[in-house]
């Protein structure tokens, strides 16, 4: 199956018997803030896979953050809890 958006500049010969050709449009739904040129001129030179990685890791980068959030709150909440078992330890065990 090979995937095209402009079969006419396709060079035909590249093509073997019996495979089909899937075409397909600009997304029908995009983002108002991005530019897609400014996007080409960054991913020039870019195969389908490293493509597929930026995307990846684009997507992933939002879960990583929160997560990352969320072990720091943990953390500020431990070392809450430990100052305040620590004071309360003291002033109980020294007040005798």
């Amino acid at each position: 199956m090979l995937p095209l958006r402009r079969p006419d500049l396709f060079k035909g010969g590249l093509l073997k018997p019996c495979r089909g050709i899937l075409l397909f449009g600009p997304p029908e739904k995009a983002d108002d803030g991005l530019d897609f040129k400014e996007l080409a001129k960054i991913t020039e030179g870019y195969s389908g896979s490293d493509l597929k990685n930026l995307c990846t890791t684009a997507a992933y980068r939002p879960v990583r953050e929160l997560i990352q959030r969320e072990r720091l709150k943990e953390l500020v909440l431990e070392s809450h809890v430990s100052y305040y078992i620590t004071r309360y330890y003291i002033f109980y065990n020294h007040k005798a």
